[in-house]
């Protein structure tokens, strides 16, 4: 039996301090009578935290391959596997390669399209 492969994707280590936003005061309660004012929208910082920027990379780039849709003549050349998912908008079916030197896709009946 062997060993248990990691995880594709981990989640960022937690020993990581992640950036809280600044606390903002209460705001002041209306008076009887008085409309409240909408409140302030909450300061996000706009970088986000290296950690999570390498995960979210990850995550993307496993995410990446899992196919798209376009007509027949723009079909992917690059970054194909064995078992790639496409929509053919021109033929109105998805298509996998079955394939690679040369590359063949195949309908879902196996028939090279």
């Amino acid at each position: 039996m062997s060993a248990p492969k990691a995880p594709l994707l981990s989640p960022p280590p937690t020993s990581v301090p992640l950036q809280q936003p600044p606390r903002q005061a209460m705001p002041e309660l209306p008076r009887p009578g008085q409309r409240p004012s909408a409140p302030a929208a909450p300061q996000v910082p706009a970088v986000i935290h290296p950690a999570w920027n390498a995960w979210f990379s990850k995550l993307y780039n496993v995410a990446k391959p899992l196919g798209g849709s376009d007509v027949t003549a723009n079909r992917p050349t690059e970054g194909l596997f064995v078992g790639y998912p496409f929509f053919d908008t021109t033929l109105g079916i998805p298509i996998w390669v079955q394939s690679l030197n040369p590359t063949v896709w195949v309908n879902a009946t196996g028939g090279a399209v």
